[in-house]
């Protein structure tokens, strides 16, 4: 017979996973809905959404919020984003709803009020080092006095392994950051270092993505975060044509020859979406059921949200 506890226990488990599942889904949803320009949509769905947002959803929310003329709960979350250092320059842009929707004293208002907040829990030595680190991880990858030396020797490697040796060192000090101890933006350079030095060593990818799963579980990271970091290794250190889930994309073959025709430039080919398409999947059938365990977008989805013209061959749509 089961005992009593045990049993308590599985309830607990399977209630907060599926109150995840159904939390992505539906901010999965709200993603779909203004790339579809559905702010109505957006809102009813945000309405439905019973606990807390994640601080990396708070500026989807603001603009669903302003694009409703919903002002009240507009203020508390520009609070909550100066809570994790959101720049403003991404909020005050030309066109910005905020400047639409109120003075800049009154956003300068409620977003220094939360700013204080994350001065409070600001962990300065561990930003510095996110700094430093996403510095050197940029400028041995841009600087042309660096292409030489990469090719010949390891100080491209050397490079990632130290940015990760002092990282590491912070997480087992600190604890895996989140955006109202680093702000949202040291924590976007994070992912991008980190993704970098998993290339080297299966240990340290192991571990990367344990620090994930967890930081996903608990709403400080978002789950393509991980799933791209899986896809990262499928592609460029197994060295495989197909990646797990498919969120890698690729250019089209009609693209490629159209550019190396000389027809298009190279620019053509970033900005236009028609030249890009999903990089083969491994598992076609079945990667809507696995991108759903990790709480990812359908691929169908992910088509709306990339605007990417053509679904993979051999994909049966599932899951709405």
């Amino acid at each position: 017979m089961i005992k009593r506890g045990y049993l308590l226990v599985c309830i607990v488990i399977f209630t907060f996973i599926h109150a995840q599942q159904k939390y992505y889904e539906s901010m999965i949803a709200i993603d779909v809905a203004i790339k579809q320009n559905n702010y109505k949509e957006a809102y009813t769905i945000l309405q439905g959404i019973k606990e807390p947002l994640s601080d990396l959803n708070k500026r989807t929310a603001l603009d669903i919020y302003l694009k409703n003329d919903k002002k009240k709960p507009a203020l508390k979350l520009i609070r909550e984003l100066g809570e994790i250092n959101y720049h403003v320059k991404y909020m005050l842009t030309k066109d910005s709803l905020i400047l639409k929707a109120m003075t800049k004293e009154r956003f300068y208002k409620a977003y220094n009020k939360g700013l204080k907040k994350f001065i409070v829990n600001y962990n300065q030595e561990f930003s510095d080092i996110i700094t430093e680190s996403q510095y050197l991880d940029q400028y041995v990858r841009t600087n042309e006095s660096f292409t030489k030396l990469k090719r010949e020797t390891d100080f491209l490697k050397e490079t990632d392994l130290s940015n990760y040796k002092r990282i590491s060192q912070q997480i087992d000090k600190y604890g895996f950051p989140t955006a109202k101890t680093i702000g949202q933006h040291n924590l976007n350079n994070l992912d991008l270092i980190l993704m970098h030095c998993t290339r080297y060593d299966d240990s340290i990818y192991t571990k990367v993505v344990s620090y994930y799963e967890a930081a996903i579980k608990n709403k400080n990271l978002r789950p393509t975060d991980l799933g791209y970091l899986i896809d990262d290794h499928d592609a460029v250190i197994l060295q495989e044509k197909a990646t797990t889930f498919g969120l890698k994309t690729q250019t089209s073959k009609e693209g490629q020859k159209l550019y190396e025709e000389k027809k298009i430039t190279i620019m053509d080919l970033i900005k236009d979406k028609k030249y890009i398409e999903f990089k083969p999947i491994k598992d076609i059938k079945n990667v809507d059921a696995l991108r759903k365990k990790y709480f990812l977008p359908m691929v169908w989805q992910q088509a709306i949200l990339n605007e990417i013209k053509k679904l993979p061959p051999g994909y049966e749509r599932k899951y709405d």
